[in-house]
């Protein structure tokens, strides 16, 4: 069989671990099933770290989809062309869209369910499977477009395996290089308005009214910008909040597993990758009550509203003071940490795409 997979990375980028979803998944399914061959195609050349075995051809198709009459030419002109020259049984695809333009079986790999627009919908109806993050999101898409539930197949993420606990030397090691020494709570996610920074200030500033500790607070430098930064440059506890740039995976990986809890607010549509990073590191989890993280997490963390200051104060003060609440957190954490792989999630994409190559097989 020959897997043709659509590899461009939008404009605004992939939400969450989505980048992470091609380098591992495809490059697992790639090296578990060498008697098949896989086509990966984008309007720019691959990244150098996007390396996979002999069977898999990298193919850059030209002219680069910037704009939405470059997109629909690049799906319905180009994606074609390629498809039959290469003679591929199947075609993966990204970003709610898929080719009008083609006979062969396609799934869409529908990362931001939620956020589906009209425009899109044909390209749900036209693709044979779609696979879809959480069995929310497969309700939002049988809801929105109006498709059997049997076209839809939930593959849930997983955090790469890079991500895991930290012994005490490590943590030492990485607060002296991030946090002066001291503990710190983690902020990732997005902060996509100064109302919701400002909220997690005074979240912030609760706890450390209230406990009196030498805690801190971490936030990646690429999350700010002025006006968060000169909200900063008034705020009583400033010198407690660090922003910190964190230049690779690895580092990422190691600034979650030595914190004292990790705050995860993320935006609508998003696979929760990040809440599966810290519960693998086994580390305390507070974050948002929305159905698609609950669906994984259930009560292995704490839950906060985004846009209470107090509230999310209260939850941070709860683990703080609280040391058999935060080690029945990171032990169900990691047992549910333990149930989602890349390896599984490549399992199941790997059944959608045989089973849609054989079912068109035998319809024909």
């Amino acid at each position: 069989m020959i897997i043709a997979v659509n590899t461009n990375i939008p404009e605004d980028g992939l939400p969450g671990g989505m980048k992470k979803f091609f380098e591992d998944v495809y490059k697992y399914l790639a090296i578990q099933q060498p008697g098949h061959r896989f086509l990966f195609i984008s309007d720019s050349q691959h990244e150098k770290s996007f390396t996979y075995p002999a069977n898999t051809i990298h193919l850059t198709a030209k002219p680069r989809t910037g704009n939405f009459l470059l997109r629909k030419y690049w799906f319905d002109r180009k994606i074609p062309s390629i498809l039959k020259k290469y003679k591929a049984d199947v075609f993966v695809s990204h970003g709610n869209i898929c080719s009008m333009n083609t006979n062969i079986p396609q799934c869409i790999i529908a990362h931001q369910a939620e956020g589906i627009k009209k425009s899109e919908i044909k390209f749900f109806t036209r693709a044979e499977m779609i696979v879809t993050g959480s069995e929310v999101s497969k309700k939002v898409i049988i809801e929105k477009c109006r498709i059997t539930a049997e076209k839809i197949q939930v593959v849930y993420p997983a955090a790469s395996e890079i991500f895991k606990p930290a012994g005490m030397d490590q943590k030492e090691k990485t607060r002296e290089k991030y946090s002066d020494g001291k503990e710190y709570f983690y902020y990732t996610g997005t902060i996509n308005n100064e109302k919701f920074f400002i909220t997690l200030l005074k979240a912030f500033s609760h706890f450390k009214k209230r406990q009196q500790s030498n805690m801190k607070l971490l936030l990646p430098q690429k999350l700010m910008n002025g006006l968060f930064v000169k909200s900063l440059s008034t705020y009583r506890y400033r010198n407690d909040v660090q922003l910190i740039d964190i230049i690779n995976e690895k580092a990422r990986a190691d600034v979650t597993a030595s914190a004292y809890a990790v705050l995860y607010f993320f935006p609508e549509g998003d696979f929760p990758f990040t809440a599966l990073e810290a519960l693998q590191c086994g580390v305390p989890l507070i974050t948002v009550a929305h159905p698609s993280v609950e669906e994984l997490t259930g009560d292995a963390v704490l839950y906060a509203d985004a846009n209470d200051p107090k509230g999310l104060g209260e939850k941070m003060i709860q683990l703080y003071t609280d040391e058999d609440l935060g080690s029945r957190l990171v032990e169900k954490g990691i047992q549910i940490a333990l149930q989602f792989s890349w390896r599984r999630s490549a399992e199941l994409l790997w059944e959608c795409l045989l089973r849609i190559s054989y079912e068109i097989r035998a319809y024909r």
